[in-house]
Formats: structure tokens, C-alpha cells, sequence
């Protein structure tokens, strides 16, 4: 079992952008990483997938891909909406 918060501090740590590394063990570090994110978000569900949705908004929006760039996910609106 994993915490929000510790979900989240591993969405913040997370190489976003592995994909395009020319480095094979970045990528297959990342790639790692990413089913790894993917996995807890599906197995754990509601605020987890949110989450992973949000912080990839943030990292796959804005100028490079003529959108308008989301804003970065804040821990604290998660807790919120669960407290609740």
C-alpha cells in the first residue's frame, strides 16, 4: 500500500521526458519507472490516477505542443478532496 503523498513525491521524481533520452539506461530506467507509476495508479485507482493524469497535463502541455501549458499538480488539493 502507498500513500498519497508518497505517490506524489514519486510523480515529482520521476524523468518525465525519458523517452527522449539517447541514454539506454535512462530510457529503460524510466520506461521502468513510468509502468511502475502506471501500475499503482491502476491497481490503487481515484486520486492515484488523477494524479498521474495531472502531473502528465503539466509535463505534455504548453508551447512545444501549442497547447496551453497546465499548471503543476500541488500535493494539498489531493488531501483535500479526500478529507472531505
Amino acid at each position: 500500500m502507498i500513500t498519497l503523498e508518497d505517490y506524489f513525491k514519486a510523480l515529482q521524481k520521476h524523468d518525465w521526458y525519458f523517452k527522449n533520452s539517447d541514454d539506454h539506461t535512462a530510457f529503460k530506467n524510466g520506461h521502468a519507472d513510468r509502468q511502475l507509476l502506471d501500475s499503482i495508479a491502476a491497481r490503487e485507482g481515484g486520486k492515484f490516477k488523477e494524479m498521474l493524469h495531472d502531473f502528465n497535463e503539466h509535463y505534455f502541455t504548453g508551447q512545444p505542443w501549442g497547447t496551453i501549458k497546465a499548471p503543476k499538480p500541488k500535493l494539498e488539493g489531493y488531501l483535500k478532496a479526500v478529507k472531505k
